[in-house]
C-alpha cells in the first residue's frame, strides 16, 4: 500500500461507536456515532463527513480497519458490510482488529508501564469472554488467546498487578468486588476507533490484510434469532 494514503478505523461493536481517520498510523480525526447509527445508511454519511473535514476525495480509502468483535450483532454486521463495500468498490485493503485488543488499548493510558489489564465482555450465564494484556511502553501485549470462562475464574487467574476494563464489568459486579482488583475509569472502558486505527496500522505494517469475504464478525454466541430457530427445531 502506498504510504500516506487515508486510513479508516471503524468501531461499532458496543453501545458507543466511533470512526477515525488517519495517515501512516497517526490519528487525524475521530467522530462519535449516535447509538442509532447501526445501519450502513447512517455509517456511510458519517464517513463522508469525516473525509470532507480532511479534504480527501469521497470514497478514497487506502485501508479500512474494523473492530470485528465480539460485540453487537447488528453493529458488527454493518461495519463488515461497509468495509467490504469499500474494498470491492474502492479497492481499500481490509484489516480485522479483535475488539478485546481495542478495549485493552483504550485502557492503556490509565495503566502504568509493566501493569496488566484484563479486558472483559459479558457472555451471559455468569461467563465472560476475556484476555489478559501487559503494558509494554506504548503498546498492550496480549498474554493469552481470548477465552470464554466463568467471570470469577478469569478474575482469580488474572496476572498481578492488574486493572479491569470492558463493558463486562457492569454485568459481574459481585465477582469484580470479590477479586479485589481495581477497574479503570468508566470512560476508558469502551473501545474507540482511534485504537482500531492504531492497532490496524501495526497490522498494515506487517502486511496482515484480509480478503473482503474473509472479513467476518467474531461472535461469542449465535445471534438471538438463530438461537430461537435452533430451539424450535430441537
Amino acid at each position: 500500500m502506498e504510504r500516506g494514503g487515508p486510513i479508516l478505523g471503524i468501531e461499532t461493536s458496543g453501545r458507543l461507536g466511533s470512526i477515525a481517520a488517519g495517515v501512516d498510523g497517526a490519528l487525524l480525526d475521530e467522530e462519535p456515532l449516535s447509538q442509532t447509527a447501526r445501519h450502513a445508511a447512517d455509517l456511510l454519511p458519517a464517513i463522508d463527513r469525516l473525509w470532507r473535514r480532511q479534504g480527501w476525495p469521497a470514497g478514497r480509502v487506502d485501508a479500512c480497519c474494523v473492530s470485528v468483535g465480539p460485540g453487537s450483532f447488528t453493529g458488527l454486521r454493518v461495519a463488515v458490510t461497509v468495509a467490504r463495500h469499500l474494498a470491492l468498490a474502492r479497492g481499500a485493503r481490509l484489516v480485522a482488529v479483535p475488539t478485546l485488543d481495542v478495549i485493552a488499548d483504550a485502557a492503556r493510558p490509565h495503566v502504568p508501564d509493566g501493569g496488566h489489564v484484563a479486558a472483559l465482555l459479558d457472555a451471559k450465564g455468569g461467563r465472560v469472554f476475556a484476555a489478559y494484556y501487559r503494558r509494554d511502553d506504548a503498546a498492550m501485549s496480549r498474554l493469552c488467546e481470548p477465552k470464554l470462562a466463568p467471570a470469577d475464574a478469569v478474575l482469580q487467574s488474572a496476572p498481578r498487578p492488574c486493572w479491569l476494563t470492558g463493558e463486562g464489568l457492569a454485568y459481574h459486579e459481585a465477582a469484580v468486588a470479590a477479586s479485589g482488583l481495581s477497574a479503570v475509569e468508566e470512560a476508558a472502558r469502551w473501545p474507540r476507533a482511534r485504537s482500531v486505527l492504531l492497532l490496524g496500522w501495526r497490522a498494515i505494517e506487517r502486511g496482515d490484510f484480509v480478503a473482503p469475504f474473509d472479513l467476518v464478525p467474531l461472535y461469542i454466541r449465535p445471534p438471538e434469532a438463530e438461537e430461537v430457530w435452533a430451539r424450535r427445531q430441537a
